[in-house]
């Protein structure tokens, strides 16, 4: 998925990040800390899709080995937090749930283990944000702010 033509910009114009399973590790946390300190970005978005096969092979329960199988339980939270709350859905839809759900728990995982973001969202410098990416329509849902983000904010740092 190419960022800069699903929201229409150039080169430059956006920091991007991309991992499989839109996971805030380590590494990802460090970059979007450089974006927030270093170069001042003001939306953080924190953005899923639809068909996403690294949560496929969670809800799918693949055999996954090594750093693959670390990457899978980063995502495994998502997808019971979808199993428990749309036990009705179909396989697909099911897997599009948990990308969904998979972008909050990326968001709680960032104000968890950075200081730098929850501080920048504190003193309003910061705006982060969800969306979801449907890869057959083309369109991104918005998510807005994580529903619990003011809870969230008060209980790191």
């Amino acid at each position: 998925m190419r960022v800069s033509l699903i929201f229409d910009c150039g080169i430059g114009d956006l920091f991007v990040i991309k991992v499989a399973g839109n996971l805030c590790g380590t590494n990802e946390m460090g970059t979007v800390e450089y974006g927030v300190d270093h170069v001042g970005i003001p939306l953080l978005v924190i953005m899923g899709h639809s068909k996403c096969r690294a949560v496929t092979a969670v809800v799918k329960r693949a055999e996954l080995q090594g750093n693959l199988a670390n990457l899978a339980k980063s995502i495994e939270p998502a997808v019971e937090r979808a199993r428990a709350g749309a036990a009705y859905l179909e396989e697909q839809e099911l897997i599009d749930e948990a990308a969904r759900e998979n972008v909050w728990h990326q968001i709680e995982t960032l104000f968890a283990n950075s200081d730098a973001v929850s501080n920048a969202v504190r003193e309003r410098r910061l705006e982060v944000v969800g969306a979801f990416y449907n890869v057959e329509e083309g369109d991104v849902a918005w998510m807005d702010k994580h529903p619990r983000q003011n809870e969230l904010l008060r209980t790191v740092g």
